[in-house]
């Protein structure tokens, strides 16, 4: 009897790229776009001094695009069997993680921090590990291989690839809140302004300040302004 869990080599290899492509771009572009767009926003502004603005969809877009290009040379370049395809994507994965560990200080005063070294200890790590899973790899001459054996290793790679960026940003609920409703804000939509955070009962003076205006601009301050936590008293007003 035919056993449809075993596929052609060449059509596993290409469901393995496709789906992992999709897998990444996806997570990156939400997680620029839903998560860190403000963050980089607010540093794009402040390292060009005013110059540029960032657009959050733009952005997100471009450095989607980018990493799958780092991808994709890294790939020609470590030529990782099938089972091991999800690999590639550590160094995209890495700059990714360096482009969001923005905070407030690292804003105010430009710089890497840890990452000067970092970075470089994990490419050598890295390179070693690809060395050596080439060289244990036995390559397979049979002209089918085991869909589920070479397609869920990549997935488990990716989505642990996936957490090591989401723990990266230590930035606060709050800062994210302020930065988003300075950009709401500045386009007019005093309504969404209003609205960020307003289920949270983390605040800081600065945010209260910006709601405050949010809503002193709809004409809704008085009603509305103890709808939300006001931890700083008088000194938030």
């Amino acid at each position: 009897s035919m056993n449809y869990n075993y596929q052609p080599k060449h059509e596993v290899a290409g469901v393995i790229r496709y789906s992992c492509a999709l897998l990444f771009g996806l997570f990156t572009f939400c997680y620029l776009f839903f998560l860190q767009g403000e963050l980089l926003a607010e540093a794009q502004f402040v390292y060009s001094q005013g110059v540029t603005s960032y657009n959050i969809f733009v952005g997100a877009v471009v450095v989607v695009l980018v990493l799958q290009v780092v991808q994709w040379v890294v790939k020609l370049l470590s030529s990782l069997p099938a089972r091991w395809h999800a690999l590639s994507y550590l160094p995209s994965m890495l700059l990714l993680g360096v482009l969001t560990d923005v905070d407030k200080e690292a804003i105010d005063h430009f710089t890497f921090g840890a990452w000067t070294w970092g970075v470089p200890l994990v490419l050598v790590v890295y390179a070693i590990a690809v060395a050596a899973i080439r060289n244990l790899t036995a390559s397979h001459a049979a002209p089918s291989v085991d869909v589920q054996a070479e397609i869920y290793p990549n997935y488990i790679i990716l989505f642990a690839l996936m957490l090591c960026v989401g723990a990266i940003p230590h930035t606060t609920d709050v800062y994210h809140y302020e930065l988003k409703a300075e950009r709401l804000l500045l386009d007019g939509d005093y309504e969404g302004a209003a609205e960020v955070g307003k289920r949270s009962l983390r605040t800081s003076a600065r945010l209260t300040q910006l709601r405050m205006y949010a809503l002193d601009r709809q004409g809704r301050l008085p009603e509305c302004l103890f709808d939300y936590p006001q931890h700083y008293g008088s000194r938030g007003m």
